[in-house]
């Protein structure tokens, strides 16, 4: 029996670690495997396969030195110690690496260590972060990978105010890409061609993230659901999510005028998140969804699912919303190549929100248009992104 270590930066918060925690539910109890989870922010957790390691003063020390340094991995030396000992008491076979970003690890200390030791290590890339000296996404600004030119990147995560450590940073990063203890994943094409064919990974697979399509599932009585949550029964729904309506990168602006120049039309936007969104007529606010079951269902009995996000790697509400048979409209990213297109929704060039209505209206005004979309979008999402095609390829890279 393999003995497994599955590290994020949280256990419950965040699209990474629903992917860490699915892989880890479904594994956990299998005969091949023993499974177990670390992660160094949030709540503790009092199941005996749950670790957490984290420490909130060493915490804010990383985010200082981060901020103002642009030195990140530095600050969390006791937790890092605290975690390799962990690891080497229970002589794990192999570690499922996650996020290292989120300000809670001393990822060179812990790389160095599973490498010096030749543990096996999967890891999941959910975005470039790996790839530049500091920023999740590159937003294609090429000095963001190799500190020439000037840098156009507008993705502010980690946050940094003077990059003093730039070049230190990148240069440590690009060792790590030499370990040869590490089998790269990608769990989206465009991300998979970066790693494969821009920085040369030799052990990288790709394995999309999955979405349980018997639990994702369309409405048979949408306004059945409708009633549940007192929502209108004579407007057709438009979706939208949003947790921080502030991030700019997420389209909270964008989301907003495109709900005011369709003011008078028979639609209703509802929006899943904690955000604070100013009062429109036509915007229902639903609040923080944490219930799947309950997220299931608000996806299901909408009619069209909006996305307005400027960078993702491999979005799970896109494809849970398709798995639940709505078309998807949202700005042409490349995240969304292959995932969203004519015919079982539309990609609008990046900004244009007049372009974006006019597709609405267009989808949304016909409804055998929306009931042809809506199966096809369930259609991909069984065909090629069902969440047990997932766990069987990372189950043969645990194998290894």
């Amino acid at each position: 029996m393999k003995k497994i270590l599955i590290l994020n930066t949280t256990f419950n918060k965040g699209g990474a670690a629903q992917v860490a925690r699915d892989l880890f539910l479904h594994f956990n109890g299998k005969e091949k495997f023993s499974m177990f989870f670390a992660f160094g922010r949030g709540q503790k957790n009092n199941d005996p396969r749950i670790f957490y390691f984290g420490n909130k003063l060493e915490m804010f020390i990383h985010i200082f030195l981060v901020r103002f340094l642009g030195l990140e991995g530095f600050g969390t030396y006791f937790s890092t110690i605290k975690l390799i000992n962990f690891i080497r008491r229970e002589r794990f076979d192999l570690i499922h690496i996650h996020n290292l970003h989120g300000y809670y690890v001393n990822f060179f200390k812990l790389l160095k260590y599973l490498n010096k030791n030749n543990i096996k290590v999967v890891w999941t890339l959910h975005d470039e972060w790996l790839f530049t000296w500091l920023p999740a996404h590159s937003m294609d600004c090429s000095h963001c990978k190799t500190l020439k030119g000037k840098c156009v990147n507008h993705y502010d995560y980690p946050k940094n105010y003077f990059p003093v450590f730039s070049r230190f940073m990148l240069s440590r990063k690009r060792i790590i890409l030499l370990f040869n203890n590490i089998t790269f994943v990608s769990p989206a094409n465009w991300l998979y061609d970066e790693a494969k064919f821009e920085f040369k990974l030799k052990n990288v697979a790709l394995i999309p993230n999955g979405v349980d399509s018997n639990f994702f599932v369309p409405a048979t009585d949408k306004n059945l659901l409708r009633k549940k949550y007192d929502l209108p029964l004579d407007k057709k729904i438009i979706l939208f999510s949003a947790n921080n309506f502030n991030d700019k990168n997420k389209g909270g602006e964008y989301f907003l005028s495109l709900a005011k120049s369709l003011e008078g039309q028979p639609y209703i936007f509802c929006v899943i998140g904690s955000a604070d969104i100013p009062i429109y007529d036509n915007i229902i606010k639903l609040g923080y969804i944490s219930d799947r079951r309950s997220l299931s269902e608000v996806y299901s009995l909408a009619d069209l699912y909006c996305f307005l996000s400027a960078i993702e790697t491999a979005p799970l509400s896109v494809m849970e919303a398709m798995s639940c048979g709505l078309p998807i409209v949202a700005f042409n990213i490349k995240a969304l190549f292959g995932l969203v297109d004519s015919i079982n929704g539309s990609l609008s060039k990046y900004g244009d929100v007049a372009e974006m209505a006019e597709s609405i209206n267009n989808i949304v005004g016909s409804d055998e248009l929306l009931i042809d979309m809506g199966r096809e979008s369930r259609n991909k999402i069984v065909k090629s992104f069902e969440q047990n095609n997932s766990y069987s390829a990372y189950e043969q890279l645990y194998k290894i």
